[in-house]
């Protein structure tokens, strides 16, 4: 199953790539002068982003930044340079003599020559310099006369041919607001300042000027929000017995929690910005292999699990970023992350399908079986106290706990040994075949994606939904070169309004163009369709679900508006 789960988001990788690509080379970029990025916002607001992108700039590493059309400056961090050799081959004489008379400028396919140098040996070496613009001045004419010369005189002898182009640079970029399903076009430029205040990693802080976050001596973390509200002990991490199956969690009758490391966490910096600032925190937990004999408790023999955590803060985003890599060789048990809130609350919401789930401390149980308060989410779960908020971010779809009113727990593992069973404290008896599952104990390493975002009033108040986008959906780029093109260096391709409003999905069927859009709210709303920048709605109907139409809509000044009942579902066809 996990290898389909890769590979399906491989091809869904590439075909992103290919559209991107795609509309790259409709983009007019004939006032760039080199290499630039074309950056798409998958969104239907608009926003900024980050971008990992790898070009050849025309000035080097030192200095990077990147102008978008509105000449707003992007700041630049690069992550390494690479060695571009774009010809590496060994010919006789008279195989160079016949390529030597076709070269007749200084262009080289997409580079320019802007050295060459003739190094003696047992081998002769032609070695040339090229780049993405011309510099210097090179006589090709008299260059190409000196090397005909040397195979006169040893015409049947090998000459190794070398052109190195300039380095490849992997370069992270704080794009600059893209328009809502828009694009944007960025060229290098050199020595100029940045708007944006930078990221910055420092001992064991990392701060943005929105978000503030200090690693705890335990391995923990302290979040300070812009507005200064403080939470700590974030991120710590819970592992319990598990004597339940792959439906139910069910702990044995005596547990043993494992909360602290069992050796002192160590705190690295990883990228100290200005775009993107990391630490890395390695914690090391000893835990108990598995459930005891009689699986009424856990086992006396230990296994090491080690968690190593990249905590992230980005230029411009206002909420912490955490990738956490696990190791588990333990079996029959559970790990979660904790997330304390400093205050208390009897709800919890969560992201789910057209709607925003509403949860309280306690779950339905019967006769048969507990009910756990444990719930999925779909890309993010928020408490508040409704003066302030915190929101977790994750990517697929864990459970969560609000526990006690108090923390929000992750759950990121369970290791089971059965896909059902029965004698379970939580389940009186099977709810499914009673089979073995060893693969169900996921020894192995696995990665998780989250990230925490405080911020004020409930969760309507402080845009989760928004801003959430910006973790579940990341700007995407391509490199392209100067070329003429139909559409403009930047422009929108759909934004909705107001944030309430959700885009579902967005189709293309001949030369109609379908958006389904949702009402993510228990308050009605009109959402505003602005279409103007993709040609405009001539004629868009209100159709059904399945596509039937039930009326027309008026479009005014590229905007198409429509009433919303809370939590409705509307589908519009753009024809």
């Amino acid at each position: 199953m996990f290898a389909r789960y890769k590979q399906a988001a491989r091809i869904a990788d590439l075909v992103t790539a290919d559209a991107i690509e795609a509309l790259a080379a409709h983009v007019d970029t004939n006032d760039v002068t080199s290499e630039s990025i074309v950056a798409w916002n998958p969104s239907p607001r608009a926003r900024g982003g980050m971008l990992d992108v790898t070009l050849t700039p025309p000035g080097g590493p030192n200095g990077l930044a990147f102008r978008a059309p509105d000449r707003t400056i992007a700041p630049a961090q690069v992550l390494g340079t690479e060695a571009q050799r774009v010809v590496d081959m060994t010919l006789r004489g008279e195989q160079l003599a016949r390529i030597v008379p076709t070269i007749n400028s200084r262009r080289l396919g997409e580079l320019y020559i802007n050295g060459i140098a003739v190094e003696g040996g047992r081998v002769t070496t032609i070695r040339l310099a090229l780049g993405p613009v011309l510099d210097g001045a090179i006589d090709v004419e008299q260059s190409k006369r000196d090397v005909e010369a040397i195979i006169a005189r040893k015409p049947n002898a090998k000459f190794h041919v070398i052109a190195d182009g300039p380095p490849l640079c992997r370069v992270l970029v704080a794009a600059p607001e893209v328009g809502g399903l828009g694009w944007t076009t960025l060229q290098p430029v050199y020595d100029v300042e940045a708007s944006e205040r930078p990221a910055r990693a420092e001992g064991n802080v990392l701060d943005n000027g929105i978000v503030r976050a200090e690693v705890q001596g335990d391995g923990r973390v302290t979040v300070t929000s812009k507005t200064g509200a403080r939470y700590e002990n974030l991120f710590g991490i819970e592992d319990g017995a598990d004597a339940g199956d792959e439906y139910t969690y069910s702990p044995p009758d005596r547990d043993l929690i494992v909360t602290e490391p069992a050796e002192q966490p160590v705190v690295d910096v990883v990228q100290d910005g200005p775009v993107q600032a990391t630490l890395r925190v390695t914690r090391r937990f000893r835990i108990p292999a598995s459930l005891d004999a009689k699986e009424r408790g856990r086992a006396r023999k230990t296994e090491w699990m080690p968690v190593v955590m990249d905590l992230t803060l980005r230029a411009g985003e206002p909420f912490l970023r955490a990738s956490l890599e696990l190791m588990n060789h333990a079996s029959d048990h559970r790990v979660r992350a904790l997330f304390p809130l400093g205050f208390e609350t009897q709800h919890s919401h969560a992201d789910g399908a057209f709607y925003v789930n509403e949860r309280g401390l306690e779950a339905e149980g019967d006769a048969h079986e507990v009910g756990l308060p444990t719930f999925p989410s779909r890309r993010w779960v928020d408490a508040s106290d409704g003066a302030r908020g915190f929101a977790v971010f994750h990517r697929g779809t864990p459970e969560y706990e609000l526990v006690g009113g108090r923390a929000l727990a992750i759950t990121l593992l369970r290791s089971v040994a059965w896909l059902s069973r029965q004698g379970m404290r939580n389940r009186a008896g099977p709810a499914g075949p009673m089979l073995a599952t060893p693969g169900a104990q996921l020894h192995g390493t696995h990665r998780f994606e989250l990230a925490v975002y405080p911020h004020d009033g409930d969760w309507s108040a402080g845009r989760v939904h928004d801003v959430a986008e910006g973790f579940a959906y990341p700007l995407r780029a391509t490199v392209t070169r100067k070329h003429a093109g139909a559409l403009p260096a930047a422009g929108s391709g759909l934004t909705l309004e107001p944030t309430s409003v959700q885009l579902s999905a967005l189709t293309k069927n001949g030369e109609t163009t379908t958006c389904r859009i949702y009402n993510a709210s228990a308050d009605a709303t009109e959402a505003r369709v602005h279409v103007s920048d993709i040609g405009g709605a001539k004629t868009p109907r209100l159709v059904g679900l399945l596509g039937d139409e039930r009326g027309s809509l008026e479009v005014r000044d590229g905007v198409i508006s429509l009433p919303l009942k809370p939590w409705e579902i509307a589908s519009i066809k753009l024809g």
